[in-house]
């Protein structure tokens, strides 16, 4: 049994263009902290974009959740103490 939709890609897979989109300048303005949470099977961002998102701009904080497609639904205790630990640095 799936824990998501798994046609929540689709339209990102399929539209024309969008592939060619390039946000990182505007990732790369970021000047606060940032928490990237990444489900460990998400169609929608790849280890590798959220690695390049550690790496560059604000140098985001990721965490991958194991288990969980895209997005995490935060409900569960332990993904409520990744935000909570983040907080209180």
């Amino acid at each position: 049994m799936l824990a998501y939709d798994p046609g929540i890609a689709v339209p990102f897979n399929n539209a024309d263009g969008l592939a060619d989109i390039d946000l990182w300048q505007i990732w790369d303005a970021i000047r606060c902290p940032v928490l990237v949470l990444r489900g460990e099977s998400s169609d929608l961002l790849s280890a590798e974009t959220a690695a390049e998102m550690a790496a560059r701009g604000p140098k985001a904080a990721v965490v991958e959740i194991k288990g969980c497609g895209h997005a995490p639904a935060l409900m569960a205790e332990d993904q409520i103490a990744i935000i909570d630990d983040w907080l209180a640095t």
